[in-house]
């Protein structure tokens, strides 16, 4: 592993403290300058992590909730890639922490339609691949 790489791998472990910290424009920014380096040298799974902590980073860094809802809804093909990657690796926990950011997230941007959807995704693969609570990362 090259020195890029580390220092792009802790890039997004420092956004997503910034994002716990309450400083999304930090985290996106950190966010895009680990971005390449993941991609193009990383593995699936840290290629997934890398999609899911930048839909969270881009969501929480809009100015309000119509802008956090339109890139929520423009980013949920970078979700569904991130989705299938942990389903590729049978990472059944963070397949299941993507689905409960998405509903949690248009819960609370009042979207209920959306919410119901992938709440009934995420009963239907934790029915389908049980994960101890303590797996779950479940804190957005």
């Amino acid at each position: 592993m090259n020195m890029e790489y580390e220092n792009a791998l802790i890039g997004v472990l420092l956004a997503e403290v910034m994002l716990r910290m309450g400083l999304p424009q930090k985290a996106l920014q950190s966010m895009k300058n680990s971005m390449d380096y993941i991609y193009i040298n990383g593995g699936l799974y840290d290629r997934a992590k890398t999609d899911f902590t930048f839909v969270r980073c881009l969501v929480k860094a809009g100015h309000d909730r119509n802008i956090q809802q339109q890139r929520l809804r423009k980013a949920l093909p970078i979700l569904e890639r991130a989705i299938e990657s942990h389903r590729k690796l049978e990472a059944h926990a963070k397949v299941l922490d993507v689905f409960v950011y998405v509903a949690k997230t248009f819960d609370e941007l009042g979207v209920l339609s959306e919410r119901n959807k992938y709440a009934c995704k995420l009963k239907n693969y934790y029915t389908e691949n049980p994960v101890p609570r303590e797996y779950l990362n479940a804190i957005y």
